[in-house]
């Protein structure tokens, strides 16, 4: 994302008086787990859970969108082996890897990071348990048309400043016309493009020349008529000789273009019309496959650990009754750590739970069935 000179300037106010660009420095003290030339990983002075890490750039970077790519995909691999890391040191079999990106998603830090949340099962930590929301169906389809049209748009923008060799030459911008009627729909839910027509024709009227998403939009449609339309509508034909005297710029450019022209900004104004394509039904079929193997490959390392709980009662016991217990005795114990490793306790505990159930169950219809054997006969004998 290019920023403006004054963006830069209020960035580089911004990185003075950063905490996080003084741990990067040493200038404030930290408990560092992880260093590269790139990014810095540091244990959460305030944790959520123990082993709770920040994973940051070394550079000062506001929020997301702003990393370059190679600080974005070195991040992403290192993340990864971090969390193993975290993981493998806490004596915990899942985490929470989140971002904050923005203020209102709860951002907290002018400097971005990641957050690395060691997981226990009740442990406590309910934040990320999301309740369905109420969401108007009418308003959700709209919005699914918008990203449908938008990430291809953004896509494509991101492969022409970073390119990528087999995907930039299948990449193209989705052809789409829109009626005059669909074109004032689409420019009426978008408010700061109804804003810049309202208060500064002329500057939209030089965007539509240049922006690629606008000459779609409105090529079945003339510009003096969308701006003469949302005048009427928005001010009232009383009011549009005054705005008109404007000279000034009163929205910048960028408010209205940014969302289109950035490989990683929000939703931007063109609509794709439906494509009659079931491209969830397809990936909700592989996630199913995906799920069974992996439920059956866990199943099966499973089954091996009631051999080793057979022949060794003590470990069962502690496992079913005293999991706190026995995951100090692994932390202790070098061959156990070998035995129990990379595995989820509270998952083989309910596996071995279900196959004592299983195995209670089929002895008890074992006795019944002989039970009803045996009545019968003595039912026949008299």
């Amino acid at each position: 994302m290019q920023l403006t000179p004054e963006q830069q300037q209020a960035l580089e106010a911004q990185k003075a008086n950063c905490p996080f660009c003084k741990i990067v420095k040493g200038e404030i003290p930290s408990k560092k787990i992880y260093e590269d030339d790139k990014i810095i990983a540091v244990l959460d002075i305030n944790p959520a859970f123990k082993g709770h890490t920040l994973v940051m750039p070394k550079e000062h970077y506001p929020i997301l969108p702003l990393l370059p790519p190679e600080t974005f995909q070195h991040l992403s691999v290192k993340i990864k082996e971090i969390s193993k890391a975290v993981k493998e040191g806490v004596l915990v079999f899942g985490d929470i890897i989140f971002v904050a990106n923005g203020v209102v998603a709860g951002q907290q830090s002018q400097h971005f990071l990641l957050h690395i949340i060691p997981r226990e099962k009740n442990d406590g930590i309910d934040v990320f348990e999301f309740k369905k929301g109420d969401i108007d169906k009418i308003k959700e389809e709209e919005l699914y048309k918008v990203l449908k049209q938008n990430l291809p748009l953004m896509l494509k923008n991101a492969y022409a400043k970073f390119p990528i060799q087999q995907q930039q030459k299948t990449s193209s911008l989705p052809s789409t016309s829109y009626t005059k009627e669909e074109a004032f729909a689409i420019i009426d839910k978008n408010i700061p493009l109804k804003r810049l027509i309202v208060e500064n024709s002329e500057q939209f009227k030089a965007l539509a020349q240049t922006n690629p998403q606008l000459q779609m939009l409105l090529k079945n449609i003339q510009i003096d008529e969308i701006i003469s339309v949302i005048r009427k509508k928005e001010l009232g034909e009383d009011r549009q000789s005054v705005v008109q005297k404007q000279s000034k710029p009163i929205i910048k450019e960028a408010e209205v273009v940014q969302q289109q022209q950035s490989q990683f900004s929000q939703p931007s104004i063109i609509q794709q019309k439906p494509v009659q394509i079931d491209v969830f039904k397809e990936l909700e079929e592989n996630f199913k496959k995906q799920q069974l193997s992996e439920k059956l490959a866990e199943e099966e390392i499973y089954e091996d650990f009631m051999e080793v709980l057979a022949i060794n009662p003590k470990l069962k016991y502690l496992l079913l009754h005293d999991l706190p217990l026995l995951k100090e005795k692994i932390s202790k114990i070098a061959e156990l750590q070998e035995i129990f490793k990379d595995v989820d306790l509270s998952k083989l505990k309910e596996y071995v739970e279900k196959k004592e159930v299983e195995e209670y169950n089929e002895d008890k219809n074992k006795e019944d069935k002989e039970q009803n054997n045996e009545d019968d006969l003595i039912s026949r004998i008299g």
